[in-house]
């Protein structure tokens, strides 16, 4: 993430799994939003960035451990 986005900011970095894929969570900010919740994860051989306002943080953690890749 640094490496392609080097001002980005990752608080409270931690491994989670989404639907058994390894994925990196963290707290960040983005100018539109604010602070942030987010889950980041390569699946396929793509990038995927999972993101919302820190408040949701619940919301998005909860959608999460329903994800299925299919």
């Amino acid at each position: 993430i640094h490496k392609d986005l080097p001002d980005s900011k990752i608080n409270d970095p931690k491994n989670a799994q989404l639907d058994g894929v390894e994925t990196l969570v963290f707290n960040g900010y983005d100018e539109a939003l604010g602070d942030t919740f987010e889950a980041w994860t390569v699946y396929g051989g793509k990038l995927y960035q999972i993101s919302g306002p820190e408040t949701a943080e619940k919301l998005i953690i909860e959608t999460l451990e329903t994800w299925n890749w299919k």
